[in-house]
């Protein structure tokens, strides 16, 4: 069995905050646009995109890009389950041409792997192909072999497409990748099949945990503390934070905040969650963005990329607007074992945007503790798994008639 992954045109609702490394003819730092893979035929297409291709003999190629200023990158769901490699083949079949045959084009891949808002993309393989693209859209079909690594779980895998000079390119010229394609051994089905079977994780829809202004009475450094409850808040409650902080804070240039569960009855979080944010900035020169940290009592499990949010002129960067924004998103998680009494928790971040660096200058405003859905401050996540948390029996290890203690007894959390 094998998995076979296509090139849509469809942007993925995800991006990291560090700027990634590029071939733009030499290895260059840029934040890409991530572009899905896809794990059946897309419906559109065939979607061209041209690519510049100004090639020098010391170059290391050119990715696909739109006029050198955006680099793309496709980009899968988290997959759901470790994948190991051990130099085995990748398979890459892509629809290309070159504008002219003075181009002296090859295409060629990148496969890496990206699990948190800190990497890079990890290399898993790429390939050395010389032959050269000609005028006309045909397909390109050749393997790339992979090192020895294992891919983690809740990992995404991406794919960058770049050109590369067969001999001297003069320059001027462009190269095309046709992705999309709606049809079979047809101009844009473009794919690469690895030869390992894994699936993706799905949408979460298990307990949805929603940021309340209650005081927690849960400690975590010198935070301002707030529940994480399976309960709707009390009304809509606003917090501005300076764009030159990281956290959010209670205010202006106030505490840090976090939100805590209560003790939960012990479980195993895995698979994704779905964040739902609310939160505009104050100024459109704020290249502000959002994103969270998730923690087991005080040990962070993940740092999941932003989602992308379509409120910028309609493109999807990132930021936040300046009126309130719904930032939903979701992200794959380690799997992470709680025991009886573990608490979950989360921090907010002031962070920056897909393509820019947030501007300390201004402010932003986190809007939760709402009483309806789809409403002003309806801010939440929500766990693949159904979480309870401790009751008072559960606590005490006694019975439900309190008759007599269980023999086993738990530590009493508050």
């Amino acid at each position: 069995m094998a998995t076979k992954l296509w090139l849509s045109k469809v942007q993925a609702p995800i991006h990291f905050s560090i700027n990634e490394q590029f071939r733009f003819g030499s290895i260059g730092n840029f934040w890409p646009v991530y572009l899905k893979l896809v794990t059946a035929l897309p419906s559109g297409g065939p979607l061209g995109i041209t690519s510049n291709s100004v090639i020098t003999p010391s170059t290391n190629g050119i990715t696909i890009n739109d006029n050198l200023t955006t680099c793309y990158r496709y980009i899968s769901d988290p997959v759901d389950a470790d994948i190991s490699f051990a130099a085995d083949t990748i398979t890459a079949n892509l629809w290309a041409l070159e504008s002219s045959m003075l181009a002296n084009c090859a295409i060629n891949f990148d496969l890496g792997y990206q699990s948190t808002i800190q990497e890079r993309a990890n290399a898993i393989c790429s390939s050395a192909r010389t032959t050269e693209l000609g005028t006309s859209a045909a397909v390109q079909n050749f393997t790339a072999t992979s090192g020895t690594l294992t891919v983690p779980k809740g990992s995404r895998l991406t794919l960058d497409v770049w050109c590369d000079d067969i001999v001297t390119a003069p320059g001027g010229h462009t190269y095309t990748v046709n992705t999309d394609g709606p049809t079979a051994a047809a101009n844009g089905d473009s794919w690469i099949e690895l030869t390992q079977t894994f699936g993706f994780m799905t949408a979460p829809a298990g307990t949805k945990m929603y940021l309340t202004d209650v005081a927690s009475p849960y400690s975590y450094l010198t935070d301002t503390t707030k529940k994480l409850d399976t309960a709707k808040g009390s009304g809509v409650t606003s917090k501005v934070a300076n764009t030159s902080s990281f956290q959010w804070t209670d205010g202006g240039g106030g505490s840090s905040m976090s939100w805590w569960s209560e003790p939960l009855i012990g479980f195993t979080l895995s698979g994704r969650i779905t964040l739902n944010m609310r939160a505009l900035e104050s100024n459109v020169l704020a290249n502000t963005g959002i994103s969270i940290r998730i923690y087991k009592n005080t040990t962070q499990i993940g740092w999941p990329a932003w989602g992308s949010w379509a409120s910028d002129g309609g493109t999807e960067r990132g930021e936040l607007g300046t009126t309130e924004t719904l930032c939903n998103y979701t992200f794959g998680v380690p799997d992470t074992v709680f025991a009886d009494g573990d608490r979950l928790g989360i921090l907010v971040f002031v962070d920056g945007m897909m393509d820019a660096a947030k501007n300390g200058a201004y402010t932003a405003t986190l809007y939760y503790n709402g009483t309806t859905d789809a409403a002003s401050g309806d801010t939440w996540i929500q766990l693949t798994q159904t979480v309870t948390p401790l009751n008072i029996a559960d606590v005490l290890g006694m019975s439900v008639n309190m008759a007599k203690p269980d023999p086993i007894r738990r530590s009493l959390y508050v």
